[in-house]
C-alpha cells in the first residue's frame, strides 16, 4: 500500500526535473496546471513502443524469465474449485526435458497511474552529480525545466481538489541490474530494468480506481516554477557533471 502524499528518497531540495512533450499544446497544458497521467496498463501496451516508454514489467510483482543462466519451469496448478494458479520451480542447472522460452509475469491487482519526469540530482555544493545525455533521444521536442521541490509540494497539496485520487507517492525509479536477477524475481512499482537507466526517472504514482488516463488538476498555474526549454539539443549540450546549472524562466 502506498503512503498517502509521501515524497521520499534523496534530497528533493537538491534536484531539478525536466520533461519533454510531443506537442507544444501538451507542454502548455502542463504549465497551466494539468497533469495527464497514463495507467500502468498503458505503459505495457506494444503500440507505445515507438514512444520509448513501453515496459512489459510495469506493475509486475513477480517475474519469471529463464535464460542461459536462469532455469525454471512453470506448472499450472488446479485448485479443484474452479480456480487455477501457476507454480514456478527454479533450478540451479538445466533439468532433463526442459521447456525453453518460458515467461510468466504476475501483475499487481492495484490500479495505478503514473506521471514521469527525468531528474537532475545535485551535490551539497549545487553541482550536477550525474547526467546521461542519451536521454536526449527519448520522448518529444517540447521541454520544460522544473523546480523539483516546489513542484512536488504543489502536487501533494492538489490532492484536496482531486477526489478520485486516494493516495499518491513520489520516488526516483530504482534501476535493477536485470542480468543479476533471480530466476523468480520479486518486482514492484519503483523498479525498472537497468537498460532504462538513461531516463533518470522520477515517478509520481497515483492510486486510482480504473485503467483510464488520469487528469490531475493542480491548485494553480506553475509558470513561476517552470522554464520552457527552447532548444532540446542545446539543453543537453549545456549540462555537465560537476558543474552548476541555473534556473531561468
Amino acid at each position: 500500500m502506498l503512503t498517502p502524499m509521501n515524497f521520499s528518497h534523496r534530497d528533493i531540495n537538491r534536484c531539478y526535473f525536466y520533461k519533454f512533450f510531443s506537442t507544444e499544446s501538451y507542454r502548455q497544458q502542463f504549465i497551466d496546471g494539468m497533469l495527464y497521467c497514463n495507467s500502468i496498463k498503458w505503459f505495457r501496451e506494444a503500440e507505445n513502443q515507438e514512444t520509448g516508454v513501453v515496459d512489459d514489467f510495469e506493475g509486475a510483482e513477480t517475474i519469471f524469465l529463464p535464460d542461459e543462466t536462469h532455469y525454471g519451469q512453470c506448472e499450472v496448478v488446479d485448485f479443484g474449485d474452479g480456480r487455477a494458479g501457476v507454480f514456478v520451480r527454479p533450478y540451479d542447472k538445466k533439468p532433463k526435458n526442459y521447456k525453453e522460452n518460458q515467461l510468466f509475469i504476475s501483475y499487481q491487482r492495484e490500479k495505478y497511474n503514473l506521471f514521469c519526469l527525468s531528474a537532475i540530482w545535485l551535490d551539497e555544493n549545487g553541482l550536477v552529480k550525474e547526467f546521461d545525455k542519451q536521454n536526449m533521444n527519448n520522448f518529444g521536442e517540447y521541454g520544460v525545466f522544473i523546480k523539483a521541490k516546489e513542484f512536488c509540494d504543489i502536487v501533494r497539496q492538489s490532492i484536496s481538489i482531486n477526489p478520485n485520487v486516494k493516495e499518491l507517492e513520489g520516488h526516483p525509479v530504482i534501476y535493477f541490474p536485470f542480468n543479476d536477477r533471480e530466476c523468480v524475481q520479486k518486482w514492484n512499482i519503483w523498479y525498472k530494468p537497468d537498460s532504462y537507466k538513461s531516463q533518470q526517472e522520477y515517478r509520481i504514482v497515483f492510486h486510482n480506481s480504473d485503467d483510464e488516463v488520469l487528469r490531475y488538476k493542480l491548485i494553480h498555474n506553475i509558470s513561476d516554477i517552470v522554464a520552457v526549454i527552447p532548444n532540446k539539443k542545446e539543453f543537453f549540450e549545456n549540462i555537465h557533471v560537476d558543474q552548476h546549472i541555473f534556473f531561468d524562466n
